[in-house]
């Protein structure tokens, strides 16, 4: 969670923010500093971090809103996301 505040949190320059949350794969939501999404898929809404992990059974998810400063974080080892996943959709409700 550290990591995804750090850049929102005063970690970057306003200039360097605006080029690490700029979407260069729109369909995606890529930018340099991961994923980025819009609350219910729409720009007027809030931005949020959106990033995932896995390596092997290895699997991580966190979601932050740089606007409220809350978070969500979940890994697991099972090799399977979907509980972690439907945490964070329960959160994010």
């Amino acid at each position: 969670m550290a990591l995804a505040r750090f850049p929102h949190m005063g970690g970057l320059s306003t200039k360097s923010l605006a080029e690490l949350t700029t979407v260069h794969t729109p369909d995606e939501g890529y930018t340099l500093g991961g994923r980025f999404m819009w609350e219910n898929d729409d720009p007027a809404n809030r931005m949020l971090s959106w990033q995932s992990g896995s390596n092997g059974p290895y699997k991580s998810l966190v979601t932050y809103d740089p606007s409220s400063d809350t978070g969500f974080a979940a890994m697991t080892t099972t090799g399977d996301s979907a509980e972690i996943e439907d945490a964070r959709a329960r959160w994010m409700k």
